[in-house]
């Protein structure tokens, strides 16, 4: 079992102000992975747009995994990301 927490940020260019913050954990169970998600603050309709992106870019990820037999995953750790 892996598991991955990353806290994402994202911010206006123009005013520097935070306009959605919310955390993801991605957990591998032998073949199963789950990605769960909370929203810290920010808009509620811009958070579920990320989401949905997230799970489109996931479901290729396993594809490619798929195709090209990767089965390698590296230890668990934390990572700051902003979006």
């Amino acid at each position: 079992m892996f598991r991955y927490v990353l806290n994402c940020i994202k911010i206006d260019k123009y005013s520097k102000a935070t306009v959605l913050s919310f955390d993801l954990e991605i957990c591998q169970f032998d073949s199963y992975c789950a990605i769960l998600r909370k929203r810290l603050r920010g808009d509620a309709w811009f958070y579920k747009r990320v989401c949905e992106e997230i799970l489109r870019i996931s479901n290729g990820v396993e594809q490619d995994a798929d195709q090209f037999n990767i089965t390698e995953f590296h230890e668990p750790g934390r990572v700051e990301s902003h979006v």
